[in-house]
């Protein structure tokens, strides 16, 4: 992948799956509460390596 999804799309087996299992078990999440504000729900990672 070299772009974001876009909103609205299908996004892909993983994100049907987990909304079809946190429908059926709310232990799972709220998967569209990653939609709602994608500026809030990104994550950023970075990684230090000392010599």
């Amino acid at each position: 992948m070299d772009k974001p999804a876009v909103v609205g799309q299908n996004l892909g087996g993983p994100w049907t799956l987990w909304k079809k299992i946190a429908a059926k078990q709310p232990d799972f999440g709220r998967p569209d509460q990653f939609l709602r504000d994608i500026s809030q729900s990104k994550m950023m990672t970075f990684t230090v390596t000392f010599r």
